[in-house]
């Protein structure tokens, strides 16, 4: 009653025939990778992915983690040996997806990630160190937090066609050249202040955020025509700069009204003398500039004539203190011929014990 059951054997499973996409039966998700595989986009959109995970879709699953863990040179050609001799900045995989992307602009990558990174900042770098093999969007492109100057920036983008030569083709490589001729032809003998050249970098970042769209929406033959724009008759260029000039113009505008209002203190010092510094310009007046180059210097401060004269300078904080905070008291070794005779002309001659100076030659 409760003996073993009689022994049966065990039924042999058929073996799944091979079915094609024309027996109505879904595709696999391996066949939809191999089909990614096999370069077809044909054959892509044809397949779609079977709701029901079948035992060999394991095989496929191993193979899409591997797929998408690969090492960047069997997808980008950009890590092998000519890649890293071209590499100057730090490429983590944020940076290196946006350039594979070519997502500058709106997609968050800017010509500024593309900074020359020197060798010495490596080591000082090893304390946060990035995780080189993590290609995933959670490894997310951190936004730049450096400014440029326009020697940096010729230096960018100079790194940015080196490195795009092993990546793009050679019309994209011809837009990041046009952009780089550019801004070194811009300086034309005097460099740009750092304010104009964030607003160059910024604009090179839209022209290459235009680049991709018209690469999506038009096609690659009519977005390289966007080489043609990298010149200083260009719109946007022209609304960044004017923009820039205005508000140069509106800070300067400020700081004279603020001097010209009537409860400033400049003002009050240009009408009414009331300082000491102020009486002291009224009275001496300026050093012509004949004599300022032959007086004397401690560190970057210009002797005082005034105190060497009979009349004297007190200063305003005491001894050895000139009302100026360019000039300063001390006894010169020399003194030049113009110095004396202004002395003698605005304050009477020098005091006694500064005599012996008048008998000296024309000094340093």
């Amino acid at each position: 009653m409760f003996g073993p059951p009689a022994s049966t054997p065990k039924p042999v499973p058929e073996k799944r025939k091979n079915t094609t996409q024309g027996d109505g039966r879904p595709a696999t998700r391996r066949k939809t990778l191999e089909a990614k595989d096999n370069s077809a986009p044909e054959a892509i959109s044809a397949v779609e992915l079977s709701p029901d995970v079948e035992e060999d879709d394991e095989e496929a699953d191993v193979r899409a983690v591997r797929r998408q863990n690969r090492a960047f040179e069997d997808g980008l050609r950009v890590g092998g040996r000519d890649g890293a001799r071209g590499t100057h900045f730090q490429a983590t995989p944020p940076v290196l997806r946006g350039a594979f992307d070519f997502g500058f602009y709106i997609r968050g990558l800017s010509v500024m990630h593309f900074t020359s990174i020197p060798r010495r900042s490596t080591l000082s770098m090893a304390a946060n160190m990035v995780n080189m093999t993590d290609f995933s969007r959670k490894n997310t492109l951190l936004p730049v937090t450096t400014e440029p100057v326009y020697t940096g920036l010729t230096d960018i983008l100079s790194n940015l066609c080196q490195f795009g030569r092993h990546l793009y083709n050679d019309e994209t490589v011809s837009v990041l050249r046009a952009a780089a001729t550019f801004v070194e032809d811009f300086a034309d003998g005097s460099e740009p202040d750092q304010d104009t050249t964030i607003r160059l970098m910024q604009w090179i970042d839209r022209k290459l955020g235009k680049f991709r769209g018209l690469v999506v929406s038009d096609g690659h033959d009519a977005a390289v025509h966007v080489k043609r724009e990298f010149c200083i008759q260009d719109s946007l260029l022209s609304e960044f700069l004017f923009d820039l000039q205005q508000a140069k113009i509106a800070e300067l505008t400020a700081m004279i009204n603020a001097r010209r209002s009537p409860g400033s203190q400049s003002s009050s010092r240009e009408k009414h003398g009331s300082t000491g510094e102020t009486r002291q310009t009224k009275n001496a007046g300026g050093i012509p500039a004949s004599v300022q180059r032959t007086l004397p210097k401690q560190g970057s401060q210009e002797l005082c004539l005034k105190f060497l004269s009979k009349v004297g300078c007190r200063g305003k904080d005491g001894p050895g203190k000139c009302f100026s905070k360019l000039r300063v008291h001390f006894r010169p070794s020399s003194l030049s011929q113009e110095a004396k005779e202004l002395i003698v002309q605005r304050w009477g001659g020098l005091a006694a014990e500064f005599t012996d100076l008048w008998q000296q030659g024309i000094p340093v």
